[in-house]
C-alpha cells in the first residue's frame, strides 16, 4: 500500500514526496502510474500501517460507504463533511485555535489548492470550491458515486445546491477511496 508523507530535510524543512521517491524509500517495487494518478495521490494522505517517518500525518478514519451514505442523507453537518476532505487535501487545524476555527494550508497541500485557498475553504457553501473540487476528480472515477454506491441522485425536491454540493464531496472521496486502492485506477489521463 502507498503512502504519502511529507518530509523533513537535515534542516528541518518540509518538502513534498513524489511517488518515486516513495517507492524508494518504503523498498517498494516500481509502480506504473498515470501522471494524473501520481497527481492526485500526491494531493491525498494515504494511509497505511507502516512505520512513519518523523514528518508524517496519517488520517484517523476510513471512508465507508456508511460514512458517505450518512454524507449523502444529511446526517454529517456541513463542517464535518468539509473536514474529511480538508484531511485529505493536507490542510490542517491551526494550532491553538478553537474547535471549528481555521484550517490553513499545510506542508501537502498541494501547491494549487494553497494558492486558490489558504484557508481550507467551505465546500458545501462556496460553488467556486467545489467546482475545482469536481474538476480534481480523475475523469474515469467520476460515475463512483453510482458504480459503488448505487446512488441514483436527488429528486427535485431534494435537488438543491448544498445537495449536490455533498454529492460532489461523495464523489471526491469515493475517487481518493479508489485511488487509495488501485493507484492507477485513473488511467493514463493527463
Amino acid at each position: 500500500m502507498l503512502l504519502a508523507w511529507a518530509l523533513t530535510d537535515r534542516w528541518g524543512s518540509v518538502r513534498r514526496t513524489g511517488l518515486a521517491e516513495l517507492q524508494t524509500q518504503l523498498s517498494l517495487p516500481a509502480l506504473s502510474v498515470s501522471r494524473q494518478s501520481e497527481r492526485f495521490l500526491q494531493s491525498c494522505f494515504i494511509h497505511a500501517n507502516s512505520p512513519l517517518p518523523r514528518g508524517a500525518r496519517v488520517l484517523s478514519n476510513t471512508i465507508s460507504d456508511e460514512l458517505l451514505w450518512q454524507v449523502l442523507n444529511d446526517e454529517l453537518s456541513d463542517r464535518a463533511v468539509c473536514e474529511l476532505i480538508w484531511q485529505r487535501l493536507g490542510y490542517q487545524p491551526a494550532p491553538g485555535a478553537p474547535e471549528g476555527g481555521p484550517w490553513p494550508a499545510g506542508p501537502l497541500t498541494p501547491t494549487e489548492w494553497a494558492e486558490a485557498y489558504p484557508l481550507a475553504p467551505e465546500f458545501i457553501a462556496e460553488r467556486p470550491a467545489t467546482v475545482m473540487l469536481t474538476r480534481s476528480i480523475p475523469k474515469p472515477l467520476k460515475q463512483l458515486l453510482k458504480q459503488e454506491l448505487n446512488f441514483g441522485g436527488y429528486t427535485i425536491d431534494q435537488l438543491v445546491p448544498r445537495r449536490t454540493r455533498r454529492a460532489t464531496a461523495v464523489s471526491w472521496l469515493l475517487a481518493w477511496r479508489r485511488l487509495q486502492q488501485d493507484p492507477d485506477a485513473a488511467g493514463d489521463q493527463a
